[in-house]
């Protein structure tokens, strides 16, 4: 991976399954986990460098990535700064998103019509309603 980093000058990238501090040409690294427990989530914290974030995914048997399910966001740690979240998420999910205030989030099966199609309308929607939660959480 890191190879095609420097050829194609990649700022970050997320991965499954490749331990990031093996990436050393990256301004942004983002170790994705499938979650388990809460030792999951605070095991992997502990190794992270300052450019380093935590991608947080439901575990499946079957695949990675991609369920359409939630874990369990209980064992989210009270800081989660270093974490983005996946898993699931709907329009529904807005509100506690904006409690448990992230670094990031990431959406996919939930706002595609089939395997790698996203749905425009779905996307339009949840950005619309991320919107006006952003607003109301300045306020």
């Amino acid at each position: 991976i890191d190879k095609y980093v420097q050829e194609i000058s990649l700022d970050g990238v997320q991965v499954y399954q490749t331990k990031i501090s093996n990436l050393k040409h990256l301004k942004l690294k983002i170790q994705a986990i499938s979650v388990r427990s809460q030792e999951d989530i605070l095991q992997h914290l502990s190794l992270l460098a300052p450019n380093q974030y935590l991608l947080c995914d439901t575990f499946s048997k079957t695949q990675i990535g991609g369920t359409g399910h939630s874990f369990n966001w209980q064992y989210l740690p009270e800081d989660c700064s270093k974490i983005m979240i996946a898993g699931g998420i709907t329009n529904e999910h807005l509100p506690s998103l904006f409690k448990l205030n992230p670094y990031g989030i990431d959406i996919n099966s939930r706002f595609e019509k089939s395997p790698g199609i996203k749905d425009v309308e779905k996307v339009t929607d949840f950005f619309k309603e991320f919107e006006s939660f952003s607003k109301l959480s300045k306020v």
